[in-house]
């Protein structure tokens, strides 16, 4: 059943992320909150870099300028729609505060290293807490810029064939979105101390069981935040440069939704 398999990753994953080195995946700084209104940015190539660093560690701001990028990318094509795609995403990563509540949830975890399995669930619901609302909304806007260029053809979503944004996509970046589109999809007050009971948690994704590589797939009446998630799965299970393989947190998530 998919969303068993939804939860079970989610838990597997976060605790891989939380034992692995978070200096390259997360930033833990937070900006002052204020009002930015999206309208008011001018996007370029040129400028495009620095507004992403701008962004880093303020939520606001990157959600501002996340709105910004998905109506760019209504205007642009190719290459150079791939590069809004991917600072994009980076700024609805940053719009989700995951990397804050992943580092600050794990270090407390972490502290008692020798019954990290027991307390496993302590870590899920914390980062649920910082999460929740803020999921919802990143979620959304990844699904808006990654969707630009997948396809669900026989209800199953894609990146298009030689798609210049899915060629360069990070590891990093890759496991991020999954997880916050993941993330989305858990209701507010779920408690992952039953962390195998999945009342509540509804999927319209399956997993195909012959094949190789596996296929996610929707069903009929998926959201485009699963839409994007199967796009995303389905990346790291086909694999094309073993980039996702050879990473250990992408090659963990292809295992833990079963897509071996």
């Amino acid at each position: 059943m998919m969303k068993q398999k939804i939860l079970f990753a989610l838990a597997g994953v976060f605790l891989v992320i939380g034992l692995t080195g978070c200096d390259d995946f997360f930033s833990t700084t937070w900006g002052v909150k204020r009002g930015y209104d999206s309208s008011k940015i001018e996007l370029t190539l040129d400028n495009l870099q620095d507004l992403v660093d701008a962004a880093e560690g303020n939520p606001e701001l990157a959600e501002a300028l996340a709105k910004a990028i998905i109506k760019k990318i209504g205007q642009t094509s190719g290459t150079e729609r791939a590069k809004y795609q991917e600072a994009g995403i980076d700024a609805a990563i940053e719009q989700a505060g995951l990397g804050t509540a992943i580092v600050n949830s794990a270090m407390s975890l972490l502290s008692d290293i020798d019954n990290i399995a027991d307390n496993a669930p302590k870590l899920f619901n914390n980062i649920l807490s910082d999460l929740i609302e803020n999921a919802p909304a990143a979620a959304s806007n990844i699904a808006a810029i990654a969707g630009a260029t997948i396809s669900a053809a026989d209800s199953t979503p894609e990146f298009a064939a030689n798609d210049p944004y899915a060629a360069a996509a990070s590891p990093s970046d890759v496991t991020q979105a999954v997880m916050i589109l993941a993330m989305s999809m858990v209701p507010a007050g779920f408690d992952f101390t039953g962390v195998d009971s999945i009342n509540g948690v509804n999927s319209n994704l399956t997993v195909t069981e012959e094949g190789s590589p596996k296929k996610v797939g929707v069903t009929e009446g998926a959201t485009k935040e699963e839409v994007a998630l199967a796009a995303y799965l389905n990346l790291i299970a086909s694999d094309p440069d073993g980039k996702y393989e050879n990473n250990s947190i992408t090659s963990a998530i292809k295992s833990m939704f079963g897509l071996e």
